[in-house]
């Protein structure tokens, strides 16, 4: 009788906890580390400019490494390479910024990383598979 009253009131907690569990849907992110993009005659050490996406709060974040008169401008883009949302754009040796960019959970998407000149963006470096 103890032993079949165990069992019925593990079963009865289990159940509970898969019904909370399934009550909120839960959305993994895959968030894109640091990628760097340099001009072609720059030397392996340090960056020209660099980019990252979070997942969390949809995080764009960008850098500017050199003075060497390029801003850094970083793109959302889907699988395809279309526009997300509006880029996010620095300029000037040290400075960095961070916009927070709204996406619908489980979005999938590329973080497209330019040194910019102008409205020209070249050379660009474009990320693996991320996910809002």
């Amino acid at each position: 009788m103890r032993i079949a009253r165990r069992v019925s009131t593990a079963i009865a907690a289990a159940a509970l906890i898969g019904v909370a569990a399934g009550a909120t849907p839960a959305y993994a992110g895959t968030d894109i580390g640091w990628i760097e993009v340099n001009l072609p005659a720059r030397p392996p050490l340090g960056y020209n400019g660099a980019g990252k996406f979070e997942s969390n709060g949809d995080l764009v974040s960008v850098c500017d490494g050199d003075a060497d008169g390029f801003g850094v401008s970083a793109w959302l883009v889907d699988s395809e390479g279309y526009e997300l949302a509006p880029p996010v754009h620095v300029g000037g040796k040290g400075d960095c910024a961070t916009r927070t960019r709204n996406l619908r959970e489980g979005t999938a998407v590329k973080l497209l990383v330019c040194l910019t000149k102008g409205s020209v963006g070249s050379p660009c470096v474009t990320s693996r598979l991320g996910a809002a």
